[in-house]
Parts: C-alpha cells; sequence; structure tokens
C-alpha cells in the first residue's frame, strides 16, 4: 500500500519547483518575529540557524522592547545543538537562560536538557526520558518539522520534549491557506499545520515560496493555557554569519 502524501500533489510540486531556485534547505539563516504573549506585543525576537559541517546551532532570543518594558521585562535566550547525519536532524542539548525582573534586581533561572548514553537528562531535577531519534524541544520543533517536509520524511513519531516531560506529537489538520505577512503587500501562500500533544498545541503557517520557511508560529502551553506566537517581520537572511546570543 502506498503511504499518503504529506503535502498535497500540486503543493508539493510547488514547493519543489520553487526550490530548485532558492536556498538549500541546510541552508543557514537569521530571521526576526515580533514576539506575542501574555496579551502583548512585546517586541522583536530572533533566531538563527548554523552549521558548521554535521554540528548545527538553533539560537532564539527575546527581549521586550519599546513601552512595553514598563510593564514586562523578562528576557529569554536559548540554544539548541542538533546534528546532521545524512539527511536526517537530530537534536543533541537545549540551554535556556532567562532573566527575570521582579523587585529590585534581575534574577537568572537556567534550563539544561542533553541526550547523553541513550537517555535525555534534565541535570538540574535529576530526571530522564527515552532518547529518540524523533525528539525535539519547543523551539526546535518547527524547523525539524520544516527539514523533514523538505526530505519528504514522515512526521509521524515526533517526540516533544521539555524540562518537565516527553509526549508524542500528532499531526491533527494540514491545509492550504493565505497569510497576510509584514514584509509583503498581498497575503502569502502557506502550509498551515496543526500539531497537538498532552501539553503542547502547535501551529505553523509555513511559506510555500520560501522553502516552507514558518511565517507564523503559535506554540500553546496546554496545562497554562499560555500561548508564544512569533511573526516574521522580513523575509529570512540566508548565510547570514552566527553571532553568539546573550544578554
Amino acid at each position: 500500500m502506498l503511504a499518503k502524501p504529506l503535502l498535497p500533489f500540486a503543493l508539493f510540486a510547488a514547493v519543489s519547483t520553487t526550490t530548485q531556485a532558492e536556498p538549500a534547505p541546510i541552508q543557514d539563516f537569521r530571521a526576526q518575529f515580533s514576539v506575542e504573549a501574555y496579551g502583548f506585543n512585546l517586541g522583536v525576537g530572533e533566531q538563527s540557524f548554523h552549521c558548521q559541517n554535521n554540528e548545527c546551532t538553533l539560537m532564539s532570543s527575546a527581549r521586550p522592547q519599546g513601552a512595553v518594558r514598563l510593564f514586562f521585562k523578562d528576557e529569554s535566550y536559548e540554544t539548541i545543538k542538533l546534528k546532521r547525519i545524512d539527511n536526517q536532524l537530530l537534536w543533541q542539548s537545549y540551554y535556556k537562560q532567562e532573566i527575570r525582573y521582579k523587585g529590585g534586581s534581575p534574577t537568572t533561572v537556567e534550563t539544561r536538557l542533553m541526550r547523553k548514553d541513550g537517555q535525555i537528562i534534565n541535570p538540574d531535577k535529576s530526571s530522564d526520558w527515552p532518547a529518540s531519534d524523533q525528539v525535539f524541544d519547543p523551539i526546535s520543533m518547527p524547523y525539524a518539522i520544516r527539514w523533514r517536509l523538505l526530505h519528504n520524511q514522515p512526521l509521524e513519531g515526533l517526540l516533544i520534549q521539555d524540562n518537565k516531560a516527553q509526549h508524542p506529537l500528532q499531526l491533527r489538520a494540514q491545509k492550504e491557506t493565505q497569510l497576510q505577512v509584514e514584509f509583503a503587500d498581498k497575503k502569502q501562500p502557506t502550509l498551515q499545520l496543526d500539531f497537538v500533544s498532552h501539553n503542547h498545541s502547535i501551529r505553523l503557517w509555513l511559506l510555500t515560496e520560501q522553502q516552507l520557511f514558518p511565517a507564523k508560529i503559535r506554540i500553546t502551553n496546554n496545562q497554562k493555557d499560555q500561548s508564544l506566537t512569533l511573526n516574521l517581520v522580513q523575509t529570512p537572511i540566508w548565510s547570514t554569519p552566527i553571532e553568539k546570543s546573550s544578554p
């Protein structure tokens, strides 16, 4: 029995045709997103992806800007290590530094996850889970999904990992749609994908004319009923050398 295609045939053909003239799926990039959380527009965050040989780094930073800093000052800096083996993208580790402003002085909270000896461990909480080639944290998951679509790999079996739990991530819906983005005068064709797990829901809008690059990412923590939404504010900058993302 033939496997069901991940994308409608017409859409997959359009993506394949476009990518012939676009950067390769493993191309380094830097992208800026507006960040929405807690009912506020918190300013602009940045994500970047860089590979040296087969070792890759995804970095994400978010700092409130403008008047919103009067009410919300917390900053976050995340670093995810990934590895390319053949056409596979494999998760290796996650590090997050949060700077929280409560009272008179800021405090720093760190979160670590790493793959070691067939396990994913949280050394700060002495917790561990089985390691898998299908596991990714919430920040790297959208890019893992994009990678798999561009390499015509299945989306079944994905696992989402945070600092407290690991759960299966299931694709619930996909459709072709149009999305208004900040850097274009008219709506852009996108592939919308809806995923759900026990703790998280992820909705992606992937630009079919930009190698399925995320135009919008919405990650919802189902336990806390909190959402983080990233909106792409400009076309991705390809092959830009990465800089250290730190406060």
